[in-house]
């Protein structure tokens, strides 16, 4: 009889602990949330910390967390430029060809918390709720090495961005400027490059394995992209226009180049066979190589 009190009492000591420690995880994040909402850059940055502090010492809220930190994000750096692909979007500056360094950074407390983000300890795979980091501007933030995978980066400037080593895998950019940006080294198989700007942006060694690029009938193009050496393995290009792009190694290797503008590439190697129809242009002097069955 005394073993089965002794154990009831052991229970209920466990349970009162972890009643205290559930009280505290709450008052933590209670008072991490309230730093978020100082007008004080350095307490802001507290908030963000403390949050990411709790993302490891209470895996069950880390999604509460992602969602709370992405909607910091969105509120403190919100895109007020037009979409890329609409109508008044050319009326914005943009920065100097070839220089990475004329379009400003991120808010310190902004940068800090995409950078929480990227290193969120979650596995490389879909979230049930995916990063929304839509409709902000990130123009020259530095993403580097961040897990971003299944992220909605749609209608955002990301204009002179790093995105080196990071992945991408599944992320969504829709309507997105990527001028400049650098997204080398990256693994973006699967990724949606839809209505989106790549004007001088650099891919070197990326992997966009089964990615779609689908550019927007107005204008959108990889202009002076560098794709030296990414893997386009099984993608969607169709309607891409490569004006002055790199594509020096570049795997294309089931891709689909259906009504592709190739003629102004650079460093195009044709293969033996490739998807491509009527409306593919391709360099002058590449011969024109058969068409691969099936699509």
């Amino acid at each position: 009889m005394s073993i089965y009190y002794t154990g009831r009492s052991v229970d209920a000591t466990r349970n009162q602990v972890r009643l205290q420690e559930q009280g505290q995880i709450t008052d933590r994040f209670a008072r991490a949330v309230e730093q978020l909402g100082s007008d004080q850059v350095n307490v802001r940055l507290g908030g963000i910390y403390s949050l990411e502090r709790l993302m490891h010492d209470s895996p069950q809220d880390r999604s509460t967390i992602a969602q709370v930190l992405c909607g910091f994000v969105r509120e403190r750096a919100k895109n007020r430029r037009p979409p890329f692909g609409h109508e008044s979007a050319a009326e914005w500056p943009r920065p100097d060809q070839g220089n990475r360094a004329t379009w400003p950074k991120p808010a310190t407390d902004v940068q800090a918390a995409v950078t929480v983000l990227g290193r969120r300890p979650l596995p490389d795979t879909r979230a049930k709720e995916p990063l929304d980091l839509s409709d902000t501007d990130l123009s020259s933030a530095d993403l580097s090495r961040g897990n971003f995978a299944f992220a909605n980066f749609q209608r955002s400037s990301l204009v002179g961005a790093t995105f080196l080593h990071a992945n991408l895998t599944g992320s969504i950019f829709y309507s997105t400027d990527l001028a400049q940006s650098n997204i080398s080294a990256a693994k973006a198989v699967g990724a949606k490059f839809t209505d989106c700007r790549l004007d001088d942006a650099w891919l070197n060694e990326t992997d966009l394995t089964q990615a779609a690029l689908w550019v927007h009938a107005d204008g959108a193009n990889s202009r002076g992209a560098d794709l030296t050496g990414a893997s386009l393995n099984g993608a969607s290009l169709m309607g891409a226009e490569f004006k002055d792009t790199n594509l020096l190694r570049v795997d294309l290797v089931g891709a689909d180049l259906r009504k592709v503008k190739l003629a102004d590439a650079r460093n195009f190697a044709p293969l033996a066979c490739m998807n491509i129809d009527g409306e593919t242009t391709l360099p002058a002097g590449i011969t024109r190589p058969p068409r691969c069955e099936p699509l």
